[in-house]
């Protein structure tokens, strides 16, 4: 539950009880004479049903407030530390609909593991992160139509040797990996760690260490994969060592992909699909062409972050495409920088590509040794008539010195208007309105103690009755 599901919580049961204080105390005015107006003192008369509406104000507060710092909702109905796949099985299909299910050991699996349409599902360690361990040849995890899993503190994984994705997420299903880990897992498809056709929203965690033989080896998504913090990294595939984005949107509002390796694409490849990148960093990745990041005409948005560090045996050391026609699929704007990136060569722009380059790239001016992008250590580029293939071999001598790297003045890393915070955040709800609400809360509940400790004076009761005589 996050911090504005918390203050929605708090708002509808204090609604709730006041509601109730106003029929109880309504109710106490139609007993009292018509010249007493409604005050405080008719509380004095129901002690214990004034303590009890206080106790009951405080509890409501208080447990909304337990799912912040333990990550579990008290009003959800779950079960608890299962030890083995019999006891979370049942578990997920016991009657009801959204479950907060925590591990108490490894789990070893014989099938895959299946959320069905319609549950929603947590699957938290206790202690440790305890691992869940597919069966092999099959996913571990597979998230049906409908279907919603929260995966926060557990490790998916495969036994060594045995083959099989981590997570599959079908069409209308949703996915959320808050924290814990996706790791070792081998496809000889696409997907080593995640196949996603619905969406995968992932805010912590890490995806690591998975392979797949053709594509994605970290992850491979045809639906929405929306990266908001966590790493993706040590993956290897052959198209997009750790993303495979195959006509997909792929949103990168922060995190990392990097440490990854494949023949095209080493970081990311994306085909048909947007591949947004608003914040975050893309570095250290390696691969023939397109070190960092390969597009084969799929629409490549650089909006802010960092590709840095990614190498390319060929060409495109930070970002590569198939051909010329391709630079019109890559979209640069102010707040990227591009640094130390490498490739087999690099190359001055021709004026015959002035009008596209200054159509795509904006606001983002580079510095020595390069004074424009498309210099193939940043981005792919091979000047007409150039015979260079992904070898790297070249006649073409406007090759600069291949121990030059490319750096941004720090006026350009200027942060774009399209950052994302990294963290869930709320729908419409301000994360900070459970803290303003606890304080009102708070100060409420101990006017309140005041006044239930608090009694009139009798002499001034008595001269009350008197006067109301």
């Amino acid at each position: 539950m996050s911090k504005s599901d918390v203050g929605k919580s708090i708002l509808m049961y204090f609604h709730s009880f006041l509601e109730y204080v106003d029929v109880y105390y309504r109710g106490i005015n139609m007993n009292m004479s018509v010249r007493v107006k409604f005050n405080l003192r008719c509380l004095y008369g129901n002690t214990v049903l004034f303590f009890v509406s206080l106790l009951f104000m405080v509890v409501m507060i208080s447990s909304p407030l337990v799912s912040v710092y333990s990550g579990v909702s008290p009003f959800v109905i779950g079960a608890d530390s299962v030890n083995n796949a019999s006891e979370l099985e049942a578990a997920i299909a016991a009657p009801g609909e959204k479950f907060v299910i925590t591990f108490g050991a490894d789990i070893t699996l014989d099938e895959t593991l299946v959320i069905p349409d319609g549950k929603d599902i947590t699957l938290k360690s206790r202690t440790d992160e305890f691992k869940l361990i597919g069966a092999a040849d099959k996913s571990t995890i597979a998230v049906e139509s409908n279907g919603l899993l929260e995966i926060d503190g557990i490790i998916v994984t495969h036994a060594k040797g045995d083959m099989g994705n981590g997570v599959s997420v079908a069409s209308d299903a949703t996915l959320m990996l808050s924290s814990g880990m996706i790791v070792n897992n081998t496809v000889d498809g696409c997907g080593g760690g995640v196949y996603n056709m619905g969406v995968f929203e992932m805010y912590g965690g890490k995806i690591f260490g998975n392979s797949a033989y053709d594509g994605g080896g970290g992850v491979y998504t045809c639906g929405v994969f929306k990266l908001f913090g966590g790493d993706i990294t040590n993956n290897t595939a052959i198209y997009g060592g750790s993303v495979l984005n195959d006509g997909g949107s792929f949103n990168m509002d922060d995190g990392k992909i990097s440490d990854s390796t494949a023949s095209v694409g080493g970081g990311v490849y994306t085909t048909s699909g947007t591949f947004t990148m608003s914040n975050g960093e893309i570095y250290n990745n390696t691969a023939a062409s397109g070190g960092g990041v390969y597009t084969y005409y799929g629409t490549f948005y650089l909006d802010g972050g960092r590709v840095s560090s990614n190498t390319a045996t060929g060409n495109g050391g930070g970002v590569g495409v198939p051909d010329r026609s391709g630079l019109g699929f890559v979209y640069v704007s102010r707040g990227v920088t591009f640094s130390n990136n490498r490739a087999s060569a690099s190359y001055d722009r021709d004026s015959d590509d002035d009008d596209v380059y200054n159509s795509q790239i904006k606001g983002i001016v580079w510095s020595s040794p390069f004074t424009q992008g498309y210099n193939n250590y940043d981005i792919n580029y091979l000047p007409r008539g150039n015979s260079s293939d992904d070898s790297g071999s070249s006649s073409n001598n406007n090759n600069k010195d291949d121990d030059n790297t490319t750096t941004l003045p720090s006026s350009t890393a200027i942060p774009s208007n399209s950052v994302m915070p990294s963290e869930k955040t709320g729908d419409g709800v301000s994360d900070y309105l459970w803290q303003i609400i606890v304080a009102i809360v708070l100060v409420g509940v101990l006017v309140g103690a005041v006044l239930f400790f608090y009694r009139p004076n009798k002499n001034v009761t008595a001269v009350e009755k008197n006067l109301s005589a």
